[in-house]
């Protein structure tokens, strides 16, 4: 009767310290390569930088130079498409502001006759009709209702200018999501150094892994010699 074959479980415990002595005997090779061949790859590295970051600037300046407004233009003439009303109420309301802005602090002839008439009409139920006291009192309310309109049509210009800009609008346009000139072209080095110092630390590191297995398999003729042996004093005993 054939007995079952029991399959033993590896252990763990030991496969961990195993891998763990195999990478610390790696290490020495792996720090002579980094010492030997990192300073190159850094070098490569600032010299592609150099010789690409001034290109890399001149040609971003060059797109923005040329697509730049196109882009703005394109941008503007879909949110007018979009919202016609809307674009032309902000134009009407953008005008008006800033016309009524460049007045200052000046007041209207009907403006005037209030500011007047409220001045008078306070004198005389102080019984002042006329007099210095009076004039000067008309002077000084016309100059801070001028004021407070002043500080009204600013407000008001403000208000307008912190409502929702076109600028701000554009990345309700898929265009302009990006900004002017959206398109930003991704270019890649010639050679990615930073892959190739991987690829080549992989190599050097698969390159010392065989040689520690190939040192620490035993040696298939030193085995059959060494049966040889065993089975020729065998035979002379």
């Amino acid at each position: 009767m054939g007995g079952k074959t029991v399959v033993q479980q590896p252990n763990m415990t030991e496969s961990t310290k195993e891998a763990y002595n195999a990478e610390l005997q790696l290490l020495p090779l792996r720090y002579q390569t980094e010492l030997q061949y990192r300073p190159k790859f850094d070098e490569l590295d600032a010299a592609q930088a150099a010789r690409t970051a001034s290109a890399l600037a001149k040609a971003q300046y060059d797109n923005e130079l040329e697509y730049g407004p196109k882009f703005l233009d394109q941008a503007l003439a879909n949110l007018e498409r979009a919202d016609p009303e809307g674009q032309a109420a902000r134009r009407l309301m953008a005008e008006m502001v800033t016309n009524d802005a460049k007045l200052g602090g000046a007041l209207s002839d009907s403006e005037l006759r209030d500011v007047e008439q409220g001045v008078r009409k306070a004198q005389a139920a102080r019984g002042n009709v006329g007099g210095p006291a009076n004039a000067y009192s008309e002077v000084l309310a016309k100059n801070t209702a001028s004021n407070a309109r002043k500080q009204q049509r600013l407000a008001n210009l403000g208000s307008f200018l912190a409502g929702t800009s076109p600028q701000a609008q554009f990345g309700q346009v898929s265009q302009a999501q990006q900004g002017a000139a959206p398109f930003n072209p991704v270019v890649n080095s010639a050679v990615d150094m930073a892959g190739v110092r991987s690829g080549a630390q992989s190599i050097y590191g698969a390159q010392a892994q065989a040689q520690q297995a190939a040192l620490s398999r035993p040696n298939p003729w030193a085995q059959a010699l060494g049966a040889g042996v065993g089975i020729l004093g065998a035979a002379m005993i």
